[in-house]
């Protein structure tokens, strides 16, 4: 479901000034099934298939879209993938329990598989990128924090306990977690190797992925919606409101 908040946004705005005048300008047929995600980069998307593996889909002409690359990843049942990012010429795919799949894209019609990041017992479900840093959901294992400084070779820096990470979102010295039923989570990163757990508030419901724009974040919780916190003061979060969007 990750993206689902963005694009909630995107059409909340866009009914702002269209009504309900939304229309599809182009589809395309995939090779893989029950999409999970939506990651853009460029003038990429990269989806990920619960059954098939990745799909890279060339957006450039949003009326013509393509798919110009896909990815199926060895080891995974299904080669399923819940979620990429991409820093660089590389992709990290996260499999849950069959750990990161790196990808190299230099080559975007032509991607391969260079390595598997991973540690035991844990669940990958969701990556986010600051600089030469990437940050993993593991839900109950929490969020670990990773050194991208050589991309193909991952090196753990630290690991932030957490009672159920869905996604995060990293800015400046701060990220951002979303807990399920812990809510929100504010860390301080400004040591990557020390993190510090200054903020804790809980959400409407169970919180599954965030967006942060300005001062203000934005937190898909679930069945009941999606909140919305004053983050202008990191230390101590405001709730402000929640939209219901009944599904």
């Amino acid at each position: 479901m990750k993206n689902i908040l963005r694009l909630f946004l995107i059409g909340f705005l866009f009914q702002l000034t269209h009504g309900k005048n939304l229309k599809i300008i182009s589809s395309n047929s995939l090779s893989n099934f029950e999409l999970l995600d939506v990651h853009i980069s460029g003038n990429h998307a990269f989806i990920p298939g619960g059954l098939g593996g990745l799909n890279i889909v060339d957006i450039s002409q949003p009326n013509t879209v393509s798919v110009v690359g896909e990815y199926f990843a060895s080891g995974c049942d299904y080669g399923r993938i819940y979620s990429w990012i991409t820093h660089g010429n590389y992709a990290y795919g996260n499999g849950r329990e069959c750990g990161v799949h790196i990808v190299d894209i230099s080559d975007i019609s032509n991607p391969s598989f260079v390595n598997i990041y991973g540690a035991e017992n844990r669940r990958y479900e969701h990556a986010s990128v600051l600089g030469n840093t990437l940050f993993f959901a593991t839900h109950q294992m929490g969020v670990e924090i990773v050194s991208a400084e050589n991309p193909s070779t991952l090196t753990n820096l630290a690991i932030i306990p957490t009672h159920n990470a869905w996604a995060t979102y990293p800015e400046n010295d701060f990220l951002y977690i979303a807990d399920g039923t812990s809510g929100l989570i504010v860390v301080d990163i400004s040591d990557l190797a020390n993190p510090t757990i200054i903020s804790e508030i809980p959400t409407s419901g169970s919180a599954k992925d965030l967006l942060k724009k300005g001062n203000f974040l934005f937190m898909a919780v679930g069945a009941d919606g999606v909140d919305m916190f004053d983050v202008s003061n990191p230390e101590s979060p405001q709730f402000i409101s929640n939209y219901n969007t009944s599904g």
